[in-house]
């Protein structure tokens, strides 16, 4: 597991981000993303942090965020777990490992 400690300690940067929030996406996960937010918009969007697409749409993740979720990164060393922050990273990584995922 990679700590939160650890991801506070690397070296800024966006390889050490995805680590960290990407142990925490499941099957799950991915499924809401694409329920809600679906392959042709994931592709759609052209900011490479997916801030093109209404952050009020990430955000409503919360809400349905498996308890799972909490624990692991509760486990992981996160203090404040259930945060809005924490949820809209973890689902905008799984977003980004769909996409890796769908691309020819």
């Amino acid at each position: 597991m990679f700590t939160r400690q650890e991801y506070m300690s690397a070296p800024s940067s966006a390889e050490a981000h995805r680590r960290f929030y990407g142990q925490f996406v499941t099957p799950q996960i991915k499924n809401e993303v694409l329920k809600h937010i679906g392959l042709d918009r994931l592709r759609a969007s052209t900011n490479p942090h997916m801030n093109d697409i209404p952050l009020g749409l990430w955000d409503t993740f919360f809400i349905t965020a498996p308890p799972s979720l909490w624990r692991a990164m509760r486990d992981a060393g996160d203090v404040c777990a259930k945060s809005l922050g924490n949820c809209v990273c973890v689902y905008k990584e799984a977003a980004r490992q769909i996409l890796e995922e769908n691309t020819p």
